[in-house]
């Protein structure tokens, strides 16, 4: 689900930049396009997460959606992927791409 999520998370904030979405509504819109399990946990979440004035920041709904659906093994992995990445026989743009898709993690 990592996968999913990240990209998930990437491609709803492509679509609020491009509407040029304000902050306080991030949460709100994307939420509502959540379904199943993950709606199941926002139920749950939005109870927990700390919120101004009623409104839950955008920074933190994506950490406590990433650490609910990032397991640690695959992050543990990633990060010791990234850390001994060597360009080896990759060209540099093959590098170049590996290097910023595990920089993510």
């Amino acid at each position: 689900m990592l996968l999913g999520a990240q990209h998930w998370l990437s491609e709803v904030e492509k679509i609020f930049m491009m509407m040029g979405c304000y902050e306080e509504h991030k949460v709100t819109y994307a939420t509502y396009m959540l379904s199943g399990e993950v709606e199941d946990w926002w139920k749950f979440a939005s109870q927990t997460l700390p919120s101004n004035k009623g409104v839950i920041s955008w920074v933190a709904f994506n950490e406590s959606l990433l650490d609910n659906y990032f397991q640690r093994d695959l992050h543990k992995q990633t990060t010791r992927e990234f850390l001994e990445l060597k360009q080896g026989s990759m060209i540099v743009g093959e590098y170049a791409l590996k290097f910023h898709e595990l920089m993510k993690y």
